[in-house]
């Protein structure tokens, strides 16, 4: 019977493989660099640009769960955002501790692969099925794949900057509470592509609102998983919102993040996952 299961998903998987959503991006990437005739800019181009080009497998389009705008620059929230990162996400932090330092490099990882991890949390439980699972599975990485676009394009479409980029240029905003530090460097390497909203934010958001939502009513177990980035280190939670707050934190911690950027990637994620989670979960009765 194992060979028959294994003979199964190759059959799946070969048909999935010709649906559109799973067709290779054919768009040139045309990014234009914003610069005045003659002035340098960094030659390094951006990630990500034509992502949202790709059929989606759940949502309708890319823009279809847009976050609204990230808060203005003359606002209480991008000075008290700024001024978090700024201090607790510095390469030379004195704020952060050990513990801050590991889960900002934890989750400094861009493989999917450790948000698999805690939807194996539910999977390995023995009162389930491996159809259940497959469904779960399936489900998730459909959402996962198209919060990379639905991200993608909001993060294209409002261009918001990095922290390194604001806070060296902390003087340019307008806003005499965000004190320029011309020398100052995130503790996690920033990302190719602009800042607002987060992508990881958006991935831990699905997971959590599938899992609440498949463990509906039942007792959740312990929530872990591993990364690439801190070999031999595994985490966990006992709360699926404990887990998007680490996740949310980490990417302050790294420097890479502002918190309402943070908090937009999330709730895009469960819009993501709930939309998921009506279209394809099974009704529990």
């Amino acid at each position: 019977w194992q060979r028959d299961s294994v003979e199964l998903g190759e059959q799946i998987a070969s048909e999935i493989l010709k649906l559109p959503s799973a067709a290779p991006i054919q768009d040139a990437e045309t990014y234009r660099p914003f610069t005045r005739a003659g002035q340098y800019v960094p030659t390094v181009l951006p990630e990500y640009l034509t992502l949202p080009s790709r059929k989606p497998w759940i949502l309708a389009r890319a823009n279809q769960l847009r976050p609204p705008q990230p808060p203005s620059l003359g606002s209480k929230a991008w000075v008290s955002a700024y001024q978090e990162v700024k201090v607790w996400g510095a390469k030379k932090s004195a704020k952060r501790s050990q513990e801050d330092s590991d889960i900002a490099v934890f989750w400094s990882a861009r493989v999917p692969g450790k948000y698999f991890g805690v939807l194996y949390s539910v999977a390995d439980l023995p009162e389930r099925t491996p159809i259940e699972n497959a469904r779960f599975i399936a489900i998730a990485s459909q959402a996962m794949d198209d919060s990379l676009m639905a991200v993608a394009e909001a993060k294209y479409h409002y261009n918001f900057w990095r922290p390194i980029t604001a806070i060296r240029n902390g003087d340019k905003d307008g806003n005499r509470l965000t004190a320029r530090e011309g020398g100052w460097l995130p503790f996690i390497k920033t990302p190719l592509h602009p800042e607002y909203p987060c992508s990881h934010c958006s991935h831990a958001g699905i997971v959590a609102q599938l899992i609440d939502v498949e463990m509906d009513g039942m007792s959740l177990p312990e929530l872990k998983t591993v990364s690439p980035a801190l070999p031999g280190v595994e985490r966990s939670w006992r709360t699926t919102r404990s887990f998007c707050d680490e996740v949310n934190r980490a990417r302050i911690l790294g420097g890479v993040h502002y918190r309402f950027s943070t908090l937009a990637g999330e709730e895009l994620g469960r819009a993501i996952g709930r939309l998921a989670s009506w279209k394809y979960m099974p009704i529990k009765k």
